[in-house]
């Protein structure tokens, strides 16, 4: 017969949510924009496919550049070092989509962006593409640009991002140059013949790099502004997602359902990606050994294990997932409780004797100073102060 308790319970479970992606704007450099007020629009596009747009502040590095799908570059104050610059070419090179925006509606005068396009042309000159002056779209004020495109003295070349578009409006901006037709294009030409473009790209076979005059192409006001005028800048935008969205396997969720050590874990993963997509499954204990090794082809987009962890603390679980299209990983970190211990009567049995002979030696203890008188009385058994009540049994006498 075994005796247990349970002092407090907590059922405890794990969700990653849907992961499609990441975007990774730079804000590193003194960008005066907030792409959560501004981008609203480009951020619920990228969210239907489940791609989340994150800001990032510190230089810009390999490591972290590991971490992201498509990289948000906008014209800044400050300019990117070179080493920066290497790491975003080799983030192009692995397959990263790179978007790079000249000018920012509201952006200071035409000296001011001199230094900050230039800045840019570092990066973009070996793809083939550099900024030659600003004031692309620049109107009666800086919150109003104009129109090009087909039928606003310019040309549109056909391309995946220009499907279906005409023209689109640029509120302030910065004028494209392709310096080699081997490498780039550009995709909305300013003027025929063209002598710049507001959007231009380069070839696949380069890397996937898309220029835009000014981030008014996606900015929300000016995109409300070229709406009016019959600009086709939402449309462009569905394209730019639609065609930037990773082609990776996408890891969907990973579900833990457990609580302490001596129960069963059970570990679920639902994925998606191409036919010759694998997935290995990982868990390891805290002391770093491998409690769950799992590898292979899922059944029907969904991997399942169960473990019974005989140590407390974090665990680690990884799914790994490895196609054709390229590669995903995700981590996740889940606490194991200790469990409760069953507790034999037997056990508590020598303790108990021995509190209980403690106890009573203490209570006799008590019981003997309370019946000796205080010092100088001759009558035991008397009051305190040693004397009877009349009428009375003896005043404090203890039984």
């Amino acid at each position: 017969v075994g005796l247990s308790g349970v002092m407090l319970s907590i059922p405890i479970g794990f969700l990653v949510h849907p992961f499609g992606g990441r975007v990774a704007v730079d804000m590193g450099h003194g960008v005066p924009l907030t792409p959560s007020v501004y981008w609203t629009t480009l951020a619920r596009l990228y969210a239907e496919d489940n791609v989340v747009v994150e800001t990032h502040t510190d230089e810009m590095s390999g490591d972290w550049l590991q971490l992201v799908d498509v990289l948000v570059i906008v014209a800044s104050t400050r300019n990117h070092t070179a080493s920066e610059w290497d790491a975003v070419r080799d983030f192009v090179a692995s397959g990263g989509t790179l978007l790079v925006m000249g000018t920012y509606p509201g952006a200071p005068d035409e000296g001011a962006y001199t230094g900050w396009t230039g800045d840019l042309n570092n990066l973009l000159t070996p793809y083939g593409l550099r900024f030659t002056r600003t004031g692309v779209g620049a109107g009666y004020d800086l919150r109003h640009g104009e129109l090009y495109g087909t039928g606003h003295g310019g040309t549109v070349v056909p391309d995946e991002l220009t499907d279906g578009v005409r023209a689109l409006y640029v509120a302030w901006g910065a004028l494209v140059q392709v310096t080699d037709n081997t490498t780039a294009k550009g995709l909305v030409l300013t003027d025929t013949p063209a002598s710049g473009a507001v959007l231009a790209r380069t070839d696949p076979s380069v890397g996937n790099v898309v220029v835009l005059s000014s981030s008014s192409i996606v900015d929300d006001i000016a995109m409300g502004d070229g709406a009016l005028l019959g600009a086709d800048n939402l449309l462009f935008l569905e394209r730019l997602v639609s065609s930037s969205v990773p082609r990776r396997p996408v890891i969907h969720s990973v579900g833990v359902d457990g609580l302490q050590t001596g129960q069963v874990f059970q570990v679920s993963v639902d994925v998606f990606g191409p036919e010759d997509t694998e997935v290995s499954l990982t868990v390891r204990a805290p002391d770093g050994s491998v409690v769950v090794q799992q590898t292979g082809v899922p059944d029907w987009y969904h991997l399942a294990a169960q473990f019974m962890p005989v140590l407390s603390g974090t665990h680690v679980l990884r799914v790994d997932m490895v196609s054709s299209a390229g590669n995903r990983t995700c981590m996740l970190e889940f606490p194991v409780y200790h469990s409760i211990a069953t507790i034999s009567p037997l056990v508590l049995l020598p303790p108990l004797v021995a509190y209980l002979y403690v106890a009573r030696r203490v209570i006799q203890s008590i019981l003997r100073l309370s019946d000796t008188p205080p010092t100088g009385s001759q009558n035991r058994g008397k009051g305190i102060t040693g004397v009877e009540a009349q009428g009375a049994g003896p005043v404090g006498r203890h039984r």
